[in-house]
């Protein structure tokens, strides 16, 4: 691997959630269904998760009259988390749309790298325990707080055509991941890790890839540049650029 690895895992990242939203766009239309509910099952839910989803379900299903969007969302979400686990091992009307949730991940960013250069006596909390802690708790309860809302039975009438496009996802991403990703990274044990992680990305959240090059690294051996790219593009990269790709996919389709 080289020292753009982290360029090339961004290059790919973006184009395949161009390729999320187009195969969950299509496929959707193509089983008669709106081609908006297609997104539901697309970079909203696989490459952003259940954040991302929960933030855009709302929009969605306002902008296009899709009832159950959160719902439908969140199952997929989580269809991808677990498919990711299980084989990644082997601005408003003006023209920009943001979920808070983004504007927040930049600002803790903007904070983190400047705090601690322009006072660095304050003292800073990365990578300290309580931080994790407070992360893991926060993470908790927004996860049951927004889906103890959600409608399940709102999914009996699409549940098997949501699956079957999250079937199709997955093995559309174990291509791109085995046939691109792989050789573009280089053809090395670094690449393969990096490749199985991005994986778990791609279909799930930034934890699952980093549980998968975790169990790979303890039998395997390390990749300590694995552990550098792929958190990096997954946890601020690719929630820009799918906020981006999908303010894109909703305009085109709301006309």
């Amino acid at each position: 691997m080289t020292l753009d690895d982290h360029h090339t895992l961004i290059l790919v990242a973006v184009a395949n959630l161009i390729v999320q939203d187009s195969v969950g766009v299509g496929l959707a239309s193509l089983m008669g269904y709106p081609p908006a509910t297609g997104l539901l099952a697309g970079s909203a839910t696989l490459s952003g998760g259940h954040g991302t989803v929960l933030a855009w379900g709302p929009i969605i299903s306002e902008k296009f009259g899709i009832p159950g969007a959160s719902a439908m969302g969140a199952a997929a979400a989580t269809f991808g988390l677990i498919a990711g686990g299980r084989v990644g091992g082997p601005l408003g009307k003006v023209g920009f749309t943001l979920p808070k949730f983004v504007t927040a991940l930049f600002s803790g960013m903007v904070l983190s790298n400047t705090v601690p250069r322009l006072f660095p006596k304050l003292g800073w909390p990365t990578g300290s325990p309580p931080l994790a802690l407070i992360a893991d708790v926060a993470l908790g309860l927004f996860l049951a707080m927004s889906l103890m809302t959600l409608n399940l039975a709102s999914l009996a009438g699409v549940a098997l055509p949501l699956f079957f496009i999250l079937a199709v996802q997955a093995v559309v991403c174990w291509l791109l991941v085995s046939h691109v990703v792989f050789r573009l990274l280089g053809g090395t044990y670094d690449a393969a890790v990096t490749s199985s992680g991005y994986f778990g990305l791609a279909m799930g959240a930034t934890p699952t890839a980093i549980a998968i090059m975790t169990a790979t690294t303890k039998k395997c051996g390390a990749s300590l540049r694995s552990f550098l790219v792929v958190p990096l593009v997954g946890a601020f990269f690719v929630d820009i650029a799918n906020a981006i790709v999908l303010q894109t996919f909703v305009k085109v389709l709301g006309g």
